[in-house]
């Protein structure tokens, strides 16, 4: 009995303090919208719903064999170029990460995928890059807001849209912080 109530209260404990556990339902939700919307190609709601006013968010691309980042307050055409709109069906959600080969250019399984994710530090590579290169310098703001916007995000992996897209919750609400076109682009 003791064993029992023990199990039970670990148990407890766990699913109170892992944010995957608690947003399960939210973060599934949230995926779901921002993908329709994308497909839907509809960035007014896009913009308003899910892009923080005063954070914005990144896109990491690559030019040549240089990746980049650009931070961005709103979702435009511009930015839709990245995605792949060829393929519209709908998808399964799991809860496991995926990967782009390469070598057969495409993704390991079909689906939407999230994941949560530790600090993200390709942006921050990026970034160490670029100075040690002296190509450009970043302000300490810039690096600050970089920080905070890769840190504690769910991945939310879309297959046929080959987009990936990280999600943070900012005052008690779930945002776009980055959109990663990098995975899947073999160029490098």
């Amino acid at each position: 009995m003791n064993k029992i109530l023990i199990l039970l209260l670990i148990t407890i404990n766990l699913a109170i303090s892992n944010p995957k556990f608690n947003d399960k339902k939210e973060i599934q939700a949230v995926a779901t919208k921002i993908f329709n919307l994308l497909y839907k190609k509809d960035t007014a709601t896009l913009n308003k719903n899910y892009i923080h006013p005063k954070y914005g968010f990144y896109i990491l691309h690559r030019m040549g064999t240089l990746d980049q980042f650009t931070k961005y307050k709103e979702i435009d055409s511009y930015i839709l170029r990245f995605i792949n709109f060829n393929k519209k069906s709908k998808l399964k959600i799991y809860w496991q990460s995926t990967n782009f080969s390469c070598k057969y250019e495409k993704w390991n399984k079909e689906g939407i995928f999230i994941t949560y994710n530790k600090p993200y530090s390709h942006i921050k590579d990026i970034i160490s890059f670029i100075e040690e290169n002296n190509i450009t310098t970043y302000s300490k703001a810039q690096k600050e807001s970089v920080n905070f916007l890769s840190t504690n995000n769910y991945i939310l992996v879309n297959t046929q849209l080959d987009i990936i897209v990280y999600i943070k919750k900012i005052d008690n609400k779930y945002y776009i912080t980055h959109i990663d076109t990098l995975p899947n682009d073999c160029s490098a």
